[in-house]
């Protein structure tokens, strides 16, 4: 992929790969949730602790999709950086540091 793209260009074909595939998966996932659910007698806590899981996951899901559709991963992560979250691991690959 490198071969054919600039660098910025091939993270992005990764990201959204490795979101797409995240996104089929929480699919499926939430189809056999309902259907477990909806077959099995299960306690109220193991329906809000599924419900809630798969809410939590498609919502993180979404936002990042929404942030990477509208490039704005780089200005979060400048944010963090400024704001000290993520460590070293964030400042190594900062490398537009000088725009923030």
């Amino acid at each position: 992929m490198s071969l054919n793209h600039q660098s910025p260009q091939a993270a992005a074909d990764v990201i959204i790969d490795k979101l797409s595939y995240t996104l089929a998966q929480l699919i499926f996932v939430v189809l056999g949730s309902f259907f477990v659910l909806w077959k099995i007698k299960l306690p109220l806590v193991v329906w809000v602790a599924t419900l809630a899981g798969n809410t939590l996951l498609g919502t993180g899901l979404l936002g990042f999709l929404v942030v990477q559709k509208y490039g704005k991963l780089g200005t979060i992560v400048r944010w963090l950086v400024l704001h000290k979250f993520g460590g070293k691991a964030l400042e190594r690959n900062n490398y537009d540091k000088e725009v923030f």
